[in-house]
């Protein structure tokens, strides 16, 4: 089994729209790019930012604000999280 320490989770919702956002996504050390609406979290094809261990998906991360891009990217990035946890829990 795999024991992970997780500092936290962020998700968006009526709380964290409270919170400034943009000061956590500094504190995590992401990398921030421009797009045609705005601002996003820059990520690859895994959902993976430029900080290790540190994924994002939905609207914080596309241009694209859809439902269905959303849920595609989500899935694409716990299927990377596992991955990289399996990988982790087997030494690799």
């Amino acid at each position: 089994m795999c024991h992970v320490q997780v500092r936290f989770i962020l998700a968006n919702t009526a709380l964290t729209a409270q919170l400034n956002m943009r000061d956590i996504i500094a504190a995590l050390g992401v990398k921030i790019v421009d797009s045609p609406v705005g601002e996003v979290i820059e990520v690859g094809p895994t959902q993976a930012t430029s900080v290790a261990g540190v994924y994002a998906a939905g609207d914080c991360a596309t241009p694209m604000k859809a439902v269905p891009v959303a849920m595609s990217a989500g899935a694409t990035a716990a299927a990377m999280i596992s991955r990289e946890l399996s990988l982790s829990e087997l030494g690799l």
